[in-house]
């Protein structure tokens, strides 16, 4: 797949017509908007929830239409890196770390208030 990162979602837009797949079959089979298989397959990604979904939802893309799913996820990555938002591969893998730790903190309060 070198030199072909801009064309991701060519790849994965070829794979579904030559299986004879729609989006609808692809979105039933991964459980993915049609809208983000869209997205991903006009190499949209500003237009997907954020960077992880958009590596998750190209991993399953590839996987229902039989293609490797790390050689599309690698090109994601590169798209995503070419985008100069200034987030690389690195923080990619790690976002969602950033988010915390959400049930701890409940429990957290749960403790304090019944505490008193």
């Amino acid at each position: 797949m070198d030199g072909r990162t801009g064309q991701v979602g060519t790849i994965l837009s070829e794979a579904r017509l030559r299986q004879g797949l729609t989006l609808a079959d692809i979105a039933s089979s991964t459980k993915v908007s049609t809208r983000y298989l869209k997205a991903l397959e006009h190499d949209a990604f500003s237009e997907l929830p954020s960077k992880i979904h958009a590596l998750g939802f190209a991993r399953a893309f590839a996987n229902c239409v039989c293609i490797d799913a790390d050689e599309i996820a690698d090109a994601v990555r590169a798209c995503l890196n070419k985008s100069g938002d200034g987030q690389g591969a690195s923080d990619i893998r790690h976002e969602r770390k950033r988010r915390g730790r959400p049930v701890a903190n409940m429990i957290g309060a749960a403790r304090s208030f019944f505490s008193l």
